[in-house]
C-alpha cells in the first residue's frame, strides 16, 4: 500500500498546526496538547521539571499528572506490567486476547542454540526483541533463517547488552496503532514504512526533499524526517536505483522496512474502517491490565477478505506513554481529537468550552520552557484564560520596522492587563504586526490608542484575521 498525495487530510479543529506550533515534535506534543485542552476549560495547569513534558492538571478537587500521555492514575503494578513485553503477553493470553506465540530467554543462562531450536519448532519467519524497550529499538521482525537469527541475537546480546529477550512467531499484517481511554475505543491508524511515490519527473532525491517539506508542516511528523542513512541507501540500491534515478509516475518505492513514523513513516487514519472485533480486542487488552487508564495498543491485522476469523490479528504490545500525535495528525485521513477524550475521562465535570474563540486560543510553551529546563523554577502555573475566550479579534500592521524600549514594552503590558486584552507584537520577520483579542471592541480601541501613542504611528487594520491568538502579552 502507498500513500496518494490526492487523498484528503483533516486534523482536529481545536488543534490546528498554528495553535500548537510551540509544541511541534513527537517529544513534547502529547503533554502540550493535553495541557492546552485542560487550560482552555479553565482547569489549573502546571508545567513541571525537568523539561516541561510533565504537566499537572487540577480542578481544585482532583489532581492528575501527565508524563507525555501517561496519567498518574496508572498504578505501579500496571506500569511495571506494560513495560514488560513478556508479562503483557502472558496477561493478555490469560484473558483470551490474541497475542503471538512467544518464548522468553535469559541470555546469561541460555545459549544461541536454545533460541535456534525453539525457532525451528515455531517455524520461520520469527521475531526477536528485548523483553523491555520502546520505539521499536532492538526489535528484529521477519527473520527468515538461522543466519539472520544469529546476527540479530548477537546484536541484542553483545551490542545492546540485553540479557532478557523474546522469540515470537512472526505475523503478517497491517501495522495498526489503536488508542483506548478507559473502556472506550478512541482512534486507530495504520503505520507504513518510509516511502516515496514517483511522478515521472522528479528524482528520488527530489521526492524525499518534497516529502520532508510536507512533513515539517505536520505537528507530529515534523521531526520524523526521511534521512538518507545506511538503510535508506541500501533500500534504494536494492530496488536498482540511485538517488538521482527518476521513478515512473505512480511507482511506489519503500525506503525502510519498519513502519516507524519517527524515521519517516506514513500514518493513515483507519478509525472508521477497522473491524469492530479488532476494536473490541484493543479495549479488552487495556481492560485486562487493572489500573491502566489509557494506552496505545499495537496490532498486526491481516485484512485480506479470506481472513475474517478471530485469528486474523494479534496484539503485539501496549504503550502507557503513547504519542497521541500519531492519531491526531495522520498523513492521510481524519485526525482524531484525543486530548478531548483524555480530559473528558479524567475531568468529566469540566466540559469543553464550545465557544469557537477557544478553538485557536493558545499559549506559548517556549516562553517558559527554557526556565523550567534550566532549573530556575520548580513549576510554572498558567493563568487560566477568561471565560469569554477573547471573541473579538483584530490584526493590525505597521508599515515600518519597530523598536520598542523596555519601558514601552512594560507600559503596553500593563495596558493589556488592565483592559483584559491579549496582545502579540511581532517586530521581526517582515512587516510588523499587532494581533489583539478582547471581550469587547471598546477594549481593543483603547489599547489601539495606547499603542499609537507609544509608537507615534497608527497601526492599520488588516483585511483578514491570522490564526491563532496567544493569551497574555508577547513581543516576538
Amino acid at each position: 500500500m502507498h500513500v496518494s498525495t490526492d487523498l484528503e487530510i483533516t486534523w482536529p479543529f481545536h488543534f490546528q498546526p498554528a495553535a500548537v506550533r510551540s509544541g511541534f515534535g513527537g517529544g513534547k506534543l502529547s503533554s502540550y496538547c493535553i495541557a492546552l485542552e485542560a487550560w482552555r476549560r479553565g482547569l489549573v495547569v502546571s508545567f513541571l521539571p525537568p523539561d516541561a513534558t510533565q504537566v499537572e492538571i487540577s480542578d481544585g478537587t482532583t489532581t492528575v499528572r501527565f508524563d507525555h500521555s501517561r496519567s498518574s492514575r496508572i498504578t505501579p503494578v500496571a506500569q511495571r506490567l506494560v513495560e514488560s513485553k513478556l508479562q503483557t503477553s502472558q496477561t493478555l493470553r490469560a484473558h483470551g486476547v490474541p497475542v503471538p506465540e512467544s518464548y522468553a530467554f535469559n541470555t546469561r543462562e541460555s545459549q544461541l542454540t536454545d533460541v535456534v531450536d525453539v525457532a525451528e519448532d515455531l517455524g520461520y519467519p520469527v521475531v526477536l526483541k528485548p523483553v523491555r524497550g520502546s520505539m521499536g529499538k532492538g526489535v528484529f521482525a521477519n527473520i527468515h533463517n538461522v543466519e539472520q537469527l544469529t546476527a540479530c541475537y548477537q546484536h541484542l546480546v553483545y551490542e545492546l547488552k540485553k540479557d532478557r529477550i523474546l522469540l515470537e512467531r512472526h505475523h503478517l499484517g497491517r501495522d495498526i496503532r489503536v488508542f483506548v481511554v478507559g473502556d472506550r475505543f478512541i482512534a486507530a491508524v495504520e503505520r507504513l514504512p518510509a516511502n516515496v511515490v514517483g511522478d515521472g519527473k522528479s528524482t528520488i532525491n527530489q521526492l524525499i526533499t518534497a516529502k520532508n517539506l510536507s512533513r515539517k508542516k505536520n505537528p507530529f511528523l515534523s521531526t520524523g524526517l526521511i534521512s538518507k542513512d545506511y538503510e535508506v541507501t541500501e533500500q534504494v540500491a536494492r530496488a536498482g536505483y540511485t538517488f538521482e534515478s527518476v521513478p515512473s509516475d505512480g511507482q511506489h518505492l519503500a525506503l525502510r522496512e519498519k513502519a516507524n513514523a519517527s524515521a519517516g513513516g506514513d500514518v493513515i487514519d483507519v478509525t472508521n474502517t477497522l473491524p469492530p472485533r479488532v476494536k473490541q480486542a484493543a479495549v479488552s487488552a487495556v481492560k485486562a491490565i487493572p489500573g491502566l487508564p489509557a494506552a496505545g495498543v499495537d496490532i498486526l491485522w491481516d485484512s485480506k477478505e479470506t481472513r475474517v476469523k478471530d485469528d486474523s490479528f494479534v496484539i503485539i504490545e501496549l504503550n502507557s506513554r503513547a504519542h497521541i500525535g500519531v492519531n491526531m495528525y495522520p498523513t492521510v485521513g481524519t485526525g482524531q481529537d484525543l486530548p478531548k477524550a483524555i480530559i473528558d475521562d479524567h475531568f468529566p465535570t469540566s466540559p469543553r468550552r464550545e465557544a469557537e474563540a477557544f478553538a485557536d486560543l493558545t499559549f506559548d510553551r517556549k516562553s517558559f520552557g527554557t526556565a523550567i529546563s534550566s532549573g530556575l523554577v520548580n513549576r510554572v502555573v498558567l493563568a487560566p484564560p477568561p471565560a469569554h475566550g477573547y471573541p473579538v479579534r483584530r490584526l493590525y500592521t505597521v508599515p515600518r520596522a519597530l523598536k520598542l524600549t523596555q519601558g514601552q514594552r512594560s507600559a503596553l503590558s500593563k495596558q493589556a492587563k488592565r483592559l483584559d486584552v491579549a496582545c502579540t507584537l511581532r517586530l521581526s520577520g517582515g512587516s510588523p504586526q499587532v494581533k489583539l483579542g478582547a471581550s469587547r471592541l471598546d477594549s481593543i480601541r483603547h489599547f489601539h490608542a495606547a499603542l499609537t501613542e507609544e509608537l507615534s504611528k497608527q497601526p492599520q487594520e488588516a483585511d483578514e484575521w491570522c490564526r491563532p491568538l496567544y493569551a497574555g502579552f508577547r513581543v516576538i
